[in-house]
């Protein structure tokens, strides 16, 4: 009949458990397979349960498993009373005062090792040194008789047995959620890198709420509710609509010139010099304003974009200001009262853009919002040329090929993928051209237009101030699209608050992987400090390419 050995440690009592009243020494009980259940259950009550009070006890013989033995060996009218009153079925003889320690270890079992058997008490571990010593859990035998909280203040209090349960040193690896398909593969590898563990996509995925860090496609994929301040990481500020939408760019970027006016401050860049005169066509009051300016500057061009959609869509170069006014007018008369009808600008379209090899190109940059609360912001690098396919000159309005640049609309050209590397040119390449042509000042993309774009950044920074969420652990990475004209002035066209992270050429692969992987390290870097209630700055990662634009 098999046996098994339990250790604990009884504070001794009025019907106490231990051998000696007047000690906490601790006692092993030995009890038979028949007596196991129902023993184990009392003295899983008289116990203390905790990592304090587990000890190693020195080797005990085992009784011969017969009738007086399972019943102690003091008759039963002399055995002492467990704490719920009933007569203990158990030989406990006192133990010895002896100190032994057992280093703290790996939480992995080795060879042989055991777990707690199945119907033994949780708080109550086998007595076995080596199951005790895989576990990593660090004992004591002192025993010192008197109150065993005296043994308890002893022992280490982060200990990782705590409750006498076996528990497993190493902390499980964080998780993050991706949504959607924009570069989904390239963010598992940045992650997974370092050692996180992806939640599985889909339905269950987009609603699982133990994510560290969550980073989407779609503002639908965000649950702003349930986001845990200081405890979680959202890329995707949900008031950021207020540069992300192409009319409300506009708005913003107003509404911080007419404060900058009123506080009688001048170091601003006034909107008419960066970003094309708008106007909401969709507004009775704008569209007559629009109609107005269109026919005192006959000359000027126009273009025609909805204000929630990206990736080219509905955008068109409008070829007649008279059709497209009396389009207008004919959509409007023709909607029924109340019906809701897609936003759509008219902004003034920049007829003379600086060519590449006779093709139109902008610039695609970063701007990397790593914090609200404090506002931190950075330059994401250079960033890259986008160049159309078909030339400009000569273009019909209606072949999008030569007047967006946009890399999903490129993408549907039949020479696209002979050409997909030239419709992506580095800022270096930028400026190996211009400085081979002689028309420009040298090194001009270099050293001038860096300057300009980080200008027209900050000055975006600082307008969204007050207009966005400011709980910790919300970020964003942008893309602003830039427009050079053939004099060289510097236009600034739109946020794209998801910019594509396909790296489907050398030029992308270089900047995005650059780009996005600082990024990372640097909103992680500045969350960990903050989720403890440290400052956000300095940072203790390197920045590489990017600039620290505002912080603090």
């Amino acid at each position: 009949m098999s046996s098994t050995s339990y250790v604990g440690v009884q504070r001794a009592g009025p019907s106490g458990f231990c051998a000696n009243r007047k000690s906490t020494s601790p006692t092993r009980v030995t009890l038979t397979s028949v007596d196991q259940p129902r023993t184990l259950a009392r003295f899983s009550r008289s116990v203390s349960i905790g990592a304090e009070s587990l000890i190693r006890a020195a080797p005990l013989s085992t009784r011969p498993s017969t009738a007086r033995d399972r019943r102690g060996s003091f008759p039963e009218r002399d055995s002492p009373r467990a704490c719920d009153g009933s007569r203990a079925r158990a030989a406990i003889p006192p133990i010895r005062s002896q100190r032994s320690a057992i280093p703290v270890g790996s939480a992995a079992l080795p060879g042989g090792g055991s777990r707690r058997p199945h119907n033994a008490p949780r708080g109550i571990v086998p007595s076995r040194a080596s199951d005790r010593t895989a576990r990593g859990i660090a004992v004591s035998t002192e025993t010192t008789g008197g109150d065993c909280r005296s043994l308890m203040k002893k022992q280490n209090p982060s200990s990782p047995a705590r409750r006498g349960r076996v528990v497993n040193s190493t902390p499980p690896a964080p998780l993050f959620y991706l949504g959607g398909g924009n570069g989904v593969k390239f963010l598992q590898s940045i992650f997974e890198g370092k050692g996180w563990q992806r939640i599985s996509p889909g339905f269950e995925g987009k609603r699982d709420t133990r994510f560290k860090i969550k980073w989407c496609e779609r503002a639908s994929d965000f649950s702003f509710r349930e986001f845990k301040e200081k405890k979680q990481m959202i890329g995707r500020n949900p008031k950021i609509s207020c540069v992300g939408n192409k009319l409300q760019l506009r708005k913003t970027l107003q509404d911080y010139e007419r404060r900058q006016l009123a506080l009688g401050k001048s170091g601003f860049i006034p909107v008419k010099d960066i970003h094309p005169m708008t106007f909401e066509v969709t507004n009775a009051r704008e569209r007559a304003e629009f109609f107005k300016v269109s026919e005192e500057n006959p000359t000027w061009q126009w273009i025609c974009k909805p204000t929630g959609m990206n990736c080219g869509q509905g955008i068109f170069v409008v070829e007649s200001v008279s059709e497209f006014k009396q389009q207008l007018l004919a959509e409007e008369a023709a909607r029924s009262p109340g019906a809701k009808i897609p936003i759509r600008i008219a902004q003034r379209y920049i007829a003379k853009p600086l060519l590449v090899d006779g093709r139109k190109f902008d610039i695609r940059a970063y701007l990397f919002l790593a914090s609200s609360n404090p506002m931190i912001g950075f330059y994401g690098g250079q960033g890259y040329c986008r160049l159309t396919i078909d030339k400009y000159d000569g273009a019909a309005a209606s072949n999008k090929a030569a007047h967006l640049t946009n890399q999903a609309v490129q993408k549907k050209h039949p020479k696209y993928k002979e050409m997909v590397e030239d419709t992506t040119w580095s800022i270096n390449r930028l400026n190996e051209f211009m400085n081979e042509s002689g028309k420009y000042p040298k090194n001009w993309a270099l050293e001038v237009l860096p300057g300009k774009i980080k200008g027209i950044m900050k000055q975006v920074l600082r307008s969204i101030e007050g207009k966005i969420d400011t709980r910790t652990g919300i970020f964003d990475f942008l893309g602003l699209d830039f427009l050079i004209d053939d004099d060289l002035n510097v236009w600034f066209i739109e946020v794209n608050v998801n910019p594509a992270l396909h790296r489907n050429s050398e030029v992308l692969n270089e900047v995005i992987t650059k780009a996005v992987t600082t990024a990372v390290d640097i909103v992680c870097d500045i969350f960990e400090r903050q989720s403890q209630g440290q400052d956000a700055l300095p940072l203790q990662v390197p920045t590489g390419d990017m600039e620290m634009l505002i912080g603090g």
